[in-house]
């Protein structure tokens, strides 16, 4: 029997067509290099792999360490009602001066002026012309309140004037 011979490229020999893989791409339906040589690539690319592998996990093990290393700097930021109250009191006083000072929409600055005037009632409005001004409130201290003596401290003392029952303290 005449066996047909096929050249392999890398090793420079001619062996038998059994030594070439097949692959239904080529023309003659097998592999371009013998199975012996092809063997050798598929191992030598694996363990260039594994070692860029192991060179990539001890360069991001030494990132990782020296980040860790420097201190982390904490960034606090003021919330939209803090940079609103800011400001106002900076002079900024009409509502688009505030969006273009604090750098929020103005519908957030709408919302936060609002929440301002009418609930927390720090801030106080003037209308110049068509225009409407916003303005801090001036803290006043709170009304101290003065108890009469014949009133009872707090709640737990109403037990004493239920009928029935004793006054203690």
């Amino acid at each position: 029997m005449d066996q047909q011979l096929k050249h392999c490229p890398i090793c420079n020999e001619d062996l038998p067509m059994v030594s070439f893989g097949i692959c239904r791409a080529r023309q003659d339906g097998r592999n371009l290099y013998c199975m012996s040589c092809i063997r050798e690539k598929v191992t030598a690319s694996r363990r260039k792999l594994k070692e860029y592998k192991q060179i990539r996990k001890t360069i991001l093990q030494s990132k990782i360490k020296t980040q860790l290393e420097v201190p982390i700097r904490i960034v606090e930021r003021e919330y939209p009602i803090d940079r609103v109250r800011n400001a106002i009191r900076s002079g900024f006083n009409t509502q688009g001066l505030i969006c273009r000072e604090t750098k929020l929409p103005k519908d957030i600055v709408t919302d936060l002026i609002a929440d301002l005037l009418l609930w927390k009632k720090e801030i106080r409005s003037e209308l110049s012309g068509e225009t409407r001004i916003y303005f801090l409130v001036e803290e006043k201290p709170a009304p101290v309140v003065q108890r009469k003596p014949s009133v009872l401290g707090g709640f737990s003392s109403v037990c004493a004037l239920m009928p029935g029952k004793r006054a203690v303290g």
